[in-house]
């Protein structure tokens, strides 16, 4: 009975009576060896992808893997990673599965960049997403959130008019991106370093001393930690511009200014004025290697802070400065190392950033004064409504009387 029900789940609705019995009973048998056996390794190969695990001599006891968590709590710790450290690369969690992840790292190669960056994803996710790292589903929902947050702000940096289409940018502002042009037929390139962008005078030659200090990368920055009003302020006034509700800077507690944060302005301003459509490790328009350029500059800001360079020291302490209004980097020093100049700029901008929540606060109680008013006046409207309906039904009242 069992070999007619699979018979005739197998074949339709064939009568099993009218096939050959011996050959169609073997292959339905056949059939439904294969099949079992595929299920078999499906469930095997399911349950190697949660736990991470190889075969293993028997007798050995894993623990069992703790509950998967919901997908949506992986893409939001995604975009908090990219927002906090935005050094790390958008696909890596592909490639956690070939590494064990580990702190002891005594030099850079690749695969150390790798379990760099692995580790400080670590340290950043809840924990109840640590031992789901290698698994693949959370590396797909992982590199989702990631892209969706590299999206967000790089749109978010291409506001201004002439950034309106690829043709505009190109003619304008390649000069302030490394443009070389190309010489006996060989194609132009864009140096990642001898650049306009990014220098505080505006040079195209690098130099250690004045590099990374352009205002359009802190303004970048400013987008992405506090949003488009107050990189909007930062541009215009240099104010540190606080804004009300939610934003990353609070979400996060985004305090400082780090290695990755810079890089990440810089490389982010740099495809938002190149006529690159997609920021992509390598601009399909322009061919500037984005991702090469932020590893270059990584390794500089890196190299520099760990041999305490000055120029580099002061570069901390400016953003911080910039960004948040204080000495108090964590890699720049604190007020007391500051220059009796740098203390006048420090209370300038803190005086900004006081007028900046005065005027927020007059703005609140304008809009609160605005809002009773207008209850108070729907309170009347309808307090008039009403003893005019009253009015009418005593007059209705009144007639039918008389």
């Amino acid at each position: 009975m069992s070999s007619q029900r699979q018979s005739q789940r197998l074949i339709g609705n064939e009568n099993i009576n009218s096939l050959p019995s011996t050959q169609e009973v073997d292959l339905i048998r056949e059939r439904e060896v294969q099949i079992n056996a595929l299920q078999a390794q499906n469930r095997t190969l399911r349950l190697r992808d949660v736990t991470n695990s190889q075969s293993e001599p028997r007798g050995v006891i894993r623990p069992r893997p703790s509950p998967s968590p919901s997908d949506d709590h992986i893409e939001p710790a995604a975009q908090r990673v990219q927002t906090v450290a935005p050094s790390v690369q958008a696909d890596l969690m592909s490639k956690a599965r070939k590494y064990l992840i580990r702190h002891d790292i005594t030099h850079w190669t690749e695969d150390d960049r790798i379990q760099f960056q692995l580790c400080e994803i670590r340290d950043l996710l809840p924990d109840e997403l640590v031992p789901h790292m290698q698994t693949s589903w959370f590396a797909e929902h992982f590199n989702r959130g990631m892209r969706q947050q590299v999206s967000n702000d790089s749109t978010r940096n291409r506001t201004a008019a002439h950034f309106a289409n690829p043709a505009s940018r190109l003619a304008h502002l390649r000069d302030e991106i490394g443009f070389r042009q190309g010489v006996s037929g060989e194609r132009s390139t864009y140096d990642a370093l001898n650049m306009k962008l990014h220098d505080s005078e505006g040079k195209d030659n690098y130099d250690i001393k004045t590099a990374f200090r352009g205002t359009l990368p802190k303004t970048c920055a400013v987008a992405r930690i506090r949003g488009a009003a107050s990189a909007e302020a930062f541009r215009t006034r240099g104010a540190v511009h606080i804004p009300r509700g939610e934003y990353n800077q609070r979400k996060y507690g985004i305090k400082h200014t780090t290695p990755g944060m810079i890089a990440a302005a810089i490389t982010i301003s740099r495809w938002a004025l190149s006529s690159d459509n997609e920021l992509s490790a390598t601009g399909a328009e322009t061919g500037i290697e984005y991702s090469a350029g932020m590893d270059k500059y990584l390794d500089i800001l890196h190299e520099n802070l760990q041999r305490k360079t000055p120029s580099i020291v002061r570069l901390f302490r400016d953003w911080d400065l910039a960004l948040y209004g204080t000495f108090e980097s964590v890699h720049g020093g604190t007020a007391a190392q500051a220059a009796h100049t740098d203390e006048d700029s420090l209370a300038e901008v803190r005086r900004q950033a006081q007028a900046e929540r005065e005027e927020e606060a007059r703005e609140e109680v304008e809009r609160e004064a605005a809002e009773r008013e207008a209850v108070e006046r729907e309170d009347a409207d309808h307090h008039a409504a009403a003893a005019a309906a009253e009015r009418a039904q005593n007059d209705r009242a009144w007639s039918v009387e008389v």
